[in-house]
């Protein structure tokens, strides 16, 4: 098999799966039983092409407490406390990267640490849920190495309790070193896995807590506003004499004159002077949780590019127009 062949392995992993679930050639939702399992697979062709894996969480069997030496002959075994938690937890696992570590070392990004060298070092735990509930769901072994697994399958992420109480991932990369006869069972098995060792979580009825910073979805809307419309209202506070018509003569094009340029240099300095201190200081909040670093970044960036095109446009209202 040419393992460099990307489509090629593409449609050998789809066979495979077609043939472990007996589906007919063209089916692009099935479901195949791994070890009593149900995984569900549905496959998407084009240009992002993907197969997305999906099992229902929660399927491990509940512990039964023996009963105590106190309880006589008569005690009878128990059922161990449900774990409760605000649901959807939606436990987003994928590997650590750099930034991830710095986030950390810098004391901006906080992350559930299971214990497991192994896997404390390679894969980053995304979520809110709290580190108590965390301890128990992730307590598993067997989940683990099962989600390492997955990953060494070309997975790059794997969502524990998602919006649909499943445990979901999804293939991009099909050309892989590992790819073989035999990656289809692999995955199926690992996911297999993973249902049978999460534990089942009662709803709480607690809510997720905000995200951070959420002043930061109206700065991103109005950023997009100023992308789309700000630029042509910009260039209409430009004075007339600062254009003259395109050699073409097809429209008109800027000309630098004296008074013409200079606001707009000086507008862009003087927004990206106070751009800096105002996205330091709002985006130095954001801290404390396992994706503050990555929103901190995205704040950073959102903050100086509103504060650099307002003020470049009020700039330009003072020295155009008034």
């Amino acid at each position: 098999m040419d393992l460099s062949s990307e489509s090629e392995c593409e449609s050998n992993l789809v066979r495979q799966l077609r043939t472990l679930a007996g589906a007919p050639e063209g089916n692009a939702k099935f479901v195949v039983v791994t070890n009593t399992v149900k995984v569900f697979v549905a496959y998407s062709s084009g240009s992002g092409s993907h197969v997305r894996f999906s099992v229902a969480y929660g399927q491990a069997p509940q512990k039964i407490v023996p009963p105590s030496a106190e309880g006589g002959y008569r005690a009878k075994p128990t059922a161990a406390s449900t774990l409760r938690a605000g649901r959807p937890m939606n436990i987003l696992l994928r590997s650590e990267t750099p930034d991830d570590v710095d986030g950390k070392r810098q004391g901006i990004a906080v992350e559930f640490q299971t214990g497991d060298a192994a896997f404390d070092d390679e894969v980053y735990i995304n979520t809110d849920t709290p580190h108590e509930v965390l301890n128990q769901v992730l307590a598993s072994r067997a989940l683990r190495e099962a989600v390492i697994r997955l990953f060494r399958e070309g997975i790059s992420y794997v969502t524990l309790d998602d919006d649909g109480s499943m445990i979901s991932c999804s293939l991009y990369t099909f050309a892989h070193r590992k790819h073989d006869g035999t990656r289809a069972e692999r995955i199926l098995s690992a996911m297999a896995t993973l249902a049978l060792e999460t534990p089942p979580v009662e709803e709480s009825g607690e809510l997720a807590p905000p995200p951070q910073a959420p002043w930061l979805d109206w700065i991103a809307v109005a950023g997009g506003f100023i992308l789309f419309f700000g630029v042509p209202i910009y260039l209409a506070l430009v004075p007339g004499r600062c254009w003259d018509p395109s050699s073409d003569g097809d429209g008109s094009s800027l000309v630098c004159r004296p008074g013409c340029c200079e606001p707009m240099w000086q507008g862009l300095l003087l927004g990206l002077l106070l751009a800096i201190p105002f996205a330091t200081l709002l985006s130095a909040r954001i801290r404390g949780r396992s994706d503050s670093h990555a929103r901190r970044s995205l704040a950073g960036g959102a903050i100086a590019w509103f504060v650099v095109t307002m003020t470049m446009c009020l700039y330009g209202i003072v020295r155009w127009r008034l």
